[in-house]
């Protein structure tokens, strides 16, 4: 499978949702109504490797790039995300330069990472009547790298953090930046959105894609006059929001 949004953010913005819970059938709903990636949270979520190999099997028969954001930025969470054929991984609490070495190490085959090998995996087609080399020439083009910038200390060490090769996009988790700086549930803040903003146009200038988390796409605007080309919103969110929605409009009919 062809991983249509890294050609897609070089040119213009992409949408995609996050989802934390296991439904396969919500995975094809978003694929059929034409978003362009769908992240399984498997940090705030609770899907299984088992689950969520299923839930890339939908994504890819519903037309839709299917990322991972694994719990931690470890070895066996990014391995096993990638090898049940997840097209790339959120990595999250990326704070320095070598963080980010870290999650590409284990997101890319030599000689661009170390991510441990298996010919028996799902990505691999289990090893049927593959060209090796192919795949992972293939593996290593596709996989994209998405690393989050949550903390004051990530925002610190960004310039650092931007020399860093074969990251796809720094994305910026606004909740978790407005925890750090001690604005809690506030992330509308505006020294965060201040440090957001800056943080967007370090990442431009040094010819990266930004990504930001957005409750709702009011906000989506301004953020890709800045330069954003990666626009993820929540699954639960825009469902409550859609069915709040209905609601209030079936009230509004039997109140007439």
């Amino acid at each position: 499978m062809k991983n249509m949004i890294r050609e897609k953010i070089q040119e213009e913005a992409a949408l995609g949702v996050f989802q934390g819970f296991n439904s396969s059938s919500m995975v094809e709903i978003v694929g059929y109504a034409g978003l362009d990636f769908i992240v399984f949270d498997s940090e705030h979520g609770y899907m299984s490797p088992e689950t969520m190999e299923n839930m890339v099997r939908a994504a890819e028969c519903s037309n839709i790039t299917p990322l991972i954001r694994v719990p931690q930025n470890e070895r066996q969470y990014i391995l096993r995300a990638l090898d049940i054929g997840a097209m790339g991984i959120h990595v999250p609490m990326i704070n320095t330069r070598e963080d980010a070495e870290k999650a590409v190490y284990h997101g890319k085959y030599y000689p661009r990472g170390g991510r441990g090998l298996a010919f028996s995996t799902r990505s691999a087609g289990y090893g049927i009547g593959i060209n090796k080399r192919q795949y992972l020439e293939k593996s290593n083009r596709e996989t994209m790298i998405i690393v989050h910038l949550e903390t004051r200390t990530a925002m610190d060490n960004l310039p650092q953090i931007l020399e860093v090769e074969d990251i796809d996009v720094l994305f910026i988790g606004p909740t978790d930046l407005a925890q750090s700086l001690g604005y809690y549930g506030d992330p509308n803040h505006g020294e965060v959105q201040e440090m957001i903003s800056g943080a967007i146009n370090l990442i431009v200038k040094a010819g990266k894609v930004p990504g930001v988390f957005v409750s709702d796409l009011a906000a989506a605007s301004g953020w890709i006059n800045l330069g954003v080309k990666y626009i993820a919103g929540g699954v639960s969110g825009i469902c409550a929001g859609a069915f709040q929605k209905f609601k209030e409009d079936f009230k509004g009919l039997i109140t007439e």
